[in-house]
Parts: C-alpha cells; sequence; structure tokens
C-alpha cells in the first residue's frame, strides 16, 4: 500500500460504510483504528445492529473516510471496497490492545472487534492537484 494512503488513514479516525444482501441495505459511521501491519482497519460495532446483522451474512462492503473541508483544494479523501469479519480468540485479544491505545475510552464498550480488509482503495489528494488520484488494489 502506498505511503500516501497509510499517511491518511493513520490520521483519520471515523470511517462510513455500507452493507447490502438482497433484503437490506444500511450505512454506519464507526471509529476505526489503522492496523499497518495488515493493512486494515479495526472498528467496534455490536453484532445485533441493523448493519452488524447484515455484515453477518454477506461481509462485502464499501466505504468512504474522508478530510472535513470546505476548500476544494484541502480535499482528501478514500473510497474503498473491501471484507469484513467479526474477530475472536488470539485475534482479537491481541486487535483489542491495538484499538484500546487509540481509543483507552472504548474499554467501557460492550461491541464486538470486526476487521476491514481492503480489496480496493481509491484516494483522491486536492492538496497535490485537482483530482489528483492514488489507487491501490489488494494482489491476488
Amino acid at each position: 500500500m502506498q505511503e500516501n494512503i497509510i499517511k491518511f488513514l493513520q490520521r483519520k479516525h471515523i470511517v462510513s460504510l455500507s452493507v447490502f444482501n438482497q433484503q437490506d441495505m444500511w450505512s454506519s459511521i464507526c471509529f476505526y483504528a489503522f492496523n499497518p501491519l495488515n493493512n486494515s482497519l479495526l472498528i467496534r460495532t455490536s453484532p445485533d445492529t441493523r448493519h452488524g446483522i447484515i455484515m453477518q451474512t454477506h461481509p462485502q462492503i464499501t466505504g468512504t473516510i474522508i478530510h472535513d473541508t470546505t476548500t476544494v483544494a484541502k480535499l482528501q479523501g478514500i473510497q474503498f471496497t473491501g471484507t469484513i469479519h467479526e474477530l475472536c480468540g488470539e485475534m482479537k485479544k491481541s486487535a483489542l490492545a491495538f484499538y484500546y491505545e487509540r481509543f483507552p475510552y472504548a474499554r467501557a464498550m460492550k461491541s464486538s472487534l470486526w476487521e476491514i480488509c481492503f480489496n480496493e482503495i481509491k484516494f483522491t489528494d486536492n492538496t497535490l492537484g485537482f483530482g489528483k488520484k492514488t489507487l491501490w488494489k489488494r494482489e491476488s
């Protein structure tokens, strides 16, 4: 994954994700911690939420991460596709420790820990010129 994408993901902390199956679709906003070892995002959410129920049976997701600005020349953002899965066992234990480093107050949450694995990313960075894009795809 390119360094400019990694740096952007490390600076931000909110992801908007969209989920769907044959009966329903939904969007959600979650706090995330970027895991540079796996180039993935860690989020906490309940499996009983509308999006959590959908993700359990249809793990393909899309999402966005943006830099909030009204200045066109400063616009930055990521659009992505990926898959999501709930972590358990030792993977969950080590990932939770990492997540709590970023969000210590999350220890009080009673929700599950999930990992978003990117399949494709398009990073738009207008600070490098209008419409400047960096593309990344997971190797097959």
